[in-house]
């Protein structure tokens, strides 16, 4: 993979499904568009307060969703960088947020120990879901909007119905912190970081775990898919981001250049490219070449 250093961040970063915006939030509680092509800042988003944490794009690329230390989450019209709505209840800091694929509900999890449901269109609190034992770091919706999943620092993956409130399952994930669930594009597989320093990926339907992957050298921060669901990249406390193949299990590449720890990755709609965001302030976009 060749590597590019794009733009200046704390971390959160997201690429657009346009496969060229790249968004970038920093501990200065702003968010910045650019043109992923040249590196060209294309416009800065302002309204929270705090640092941004977390920050996800519609699948049809109009909607931003961002969450932060300010305890909020803001929805931005990307285009045009105004504020759509600001969503507020949650009583700690906002560590994720995700949006669902048909662009209607919000997905949030806080160190208030809650995951909070919301209507994007009006920005109504639709459901508080309570489980988890402590501090909430992760949210994630399925691609299918069947359900929502979070992981906490008590170590527990939790599957919720987000229509109804309901808990679906718990999964005994982890031995310390679960840091980042993903699902896969088809909904049947989720993907899971955390301070135990592996990555982990499991089956939905039956509950069950798949497989770990090891090798990172410290605690995983951040998980993706790729769009083909055959590729997985992985990076964390080591500063190296791992792609990994989903049906082996095998390393398949090891990526260095960052100098800090790694907080995000995301992969290119087309999967050509993957953007990566850490601690060091550098935004680094990879060019693709593996073959698998």
């Amino acid at each position: 993979m060749n590597q590019e250093s794009l733009a200046f961040s704390d971390g959160s970063v997201n690429f657009a499904p346009d496969n060229q915006t790249v968004v970038s939030g920093g501990d200065d509680g702003t968010i910045k568009v650019w043109n992923g092509s040249t590196g060209q800042e294309l416009r800065t988003l302002t309204g929270h307060s705090d640092e941004i944490l977390s920050l996800d794009i519609s699948a049809d690329g109009t909607t931003l969703a961002s969450s932060s230390k300010d305890n909020t989450i803001r929805l931005w019209n990307i285009n045009t960088g105004e504020t759509i709505r600001t969503l507020t209840g949650h009583q700690d800091f906002v560590e994720s947020v995700a949006i669902s694929g048909d662009g209607q509900k919000v997905a949030s999890a806080s160190y208030d120990g809650t995951v909070r449901i919301w209507n994007a269109a009006t920005g109504q609190q639709l459901q508080t879901l309570r489980g988890h034992d402590g501090i909430v770091l992760a949210v994630d919706i399925s691609p299918d909007g069947r359900r929502v999943a979070s992981g906490g620092v008590d170590g527990t993956i939790r599957l919720w119905n987000p229509d109804t409130g309901q808990a679906i399952f718990t999964l005994d994930a982890h031995g310390s912190d679960v840091n980042w669930v993903a699902f896969s594009p088809d909904s049947q597989l989720l993907a899971s970081a955390s301070r135990d320093a592996t990555v982990k990926l499991w089956n939905l339907s039956a509950e069950t775990l798949l497989r770990s992957f090891t090798g990172h050298t410290g605690e995983v921060f951040t998980v993706a898919y790729h769009r083909n669901e055959q590729l997985l990249a992985s990076a964390g406390r080591d500063r190296t981001i791992r792609v990994w193949n989903l049906n082996s299990g095998d390393e398949i590449a090891a990526l260095t250049g960052h100098t800090e720890w790694i907080y995000n990755l995301d992969f290119s709609a087309n999967g050509q490219q993957l953007v990566s965001g850490g601690m060091d302030g550098i935004v680094k976009l990879w060019q693709l070449t593996i073959n698998n």
